[in-house]
């Protein structure tokens, strides 16, 4: 191995790397775009409807095709959060947020997540961090007064012993 190889493999971006090692498996291909949209569109569909088991399992299908898709992602966050799976939902909107970093809404999906969980001490510190964010950057005013009334809600509460 060359000394260029190594020091391209220790600064290269760790995200951007997994991503591309997702997008270039196989599977990947198996299924079209538009085949993918309409099981997205059938998972949605059952996810608005209530019925997060059957909408996990079909995001569970395009999270085998479509690992790296946001909307796939947080789609499958969405029903394992409704499902009280909160480490799970909690996991894969910190991959969103590790795929779209300029996007605050998956730290704020994170602490609702922590929240769910009773973990306030955890939510607080998350949403100091997405207040903080949307205070420097600007631009997102719906998700930085939604932070403020959920830290507003959560410092009331003690976290347990």
């Amino acid at each position: 191995m060359s000394p260029n190889s190594v020091a391209t493999s220790t600064t290269a971006d760790p995200i951007a790397e997994l991503i591309a090692q997702l997008e270039a498996l196989p599977s990947a291909k198996r299924l079209t775009d538009a085949d993918t949209e309409i099981i997205y569109s059938i998972a949605y569909n059952l996810a608005a409807s209530g019925h997060y088991a059957d909408a996990l399992r079909r995001f569970s299908v395009l999270m085998l095709y479509r690992p790296t898709n946001v909307k796939y992602l947080k789609g499958w966050a969405v029903c394992n959060q409704m499902l009280g799976n909160h480490d799970v939902a909690i996991a894969n909107f910190a991959f969103a947020a590790n795929i779209e970093p300029d996007n605050p809404e998956h730290m704020l999906s994170i602490a609702e997540c922590e929240i769910r969980k009773q973990d306030y001490a955890a939510a607080r510190e998350t949403l100091r961090l997405v207040i903080g964010y949307c205070k420097a950057k600007g631009g997102f005013d719906q998700i930085l007064e939604r932070a403020e009334a959920m830290l507003a809600l959560v410092a009331k509460e003690v976290q347990p012993a």
